[in-house]
């Protein structure tokens, strides 16, 4: 695979591990605002508009325990919750522009 190839496959799978992971926060928090006893345990109005904190809030929540358990789970339910199965190789930007980085630890 050619490093351009590469790298437009790794920006590929990064789009879909972010925006997949909004759109089940958004999902979520529509949910949340449609069930009575969910909305009122977080004290949000029924039916009305998500508040700002609760998008953002259930996104990273989403992600971060998906991420941890993410090892243990079959490739298709890791594309369904995260977008995709593999992670992007974030190295090959740096080799691209002919910079070198250090790795992160």
């Amino acid at each position: 695979m050619t490093k351009i190839s590469q790298w437009a496959n790794d920006f590929v799978l990064s789009m879909l591990r972010t925006v997949v992971p909004i759109a089940w926060g958004w999902v979520l928090s529509q949910l949340v605002t449609h069930l009575p006893w969910l909305a009122s345990v977080l004290g949000v109005s029924p039916g009305a508009p998500p508040p700002a904190w609760l998008v953002p809030t259930l996104m990273v929540g989403w992600y971060a325990l998906w991420r941890k358990v993410e090892p243990k789970l079959p490739p298709w339910l890791t594309r369904l919750v995260l977008g995709a199965n593999t992670t992007p190789a974030y190295a090959m930007e740096a080799s691209l522009s002919g910079t070198s980085t250090p790795p992160l630890v």
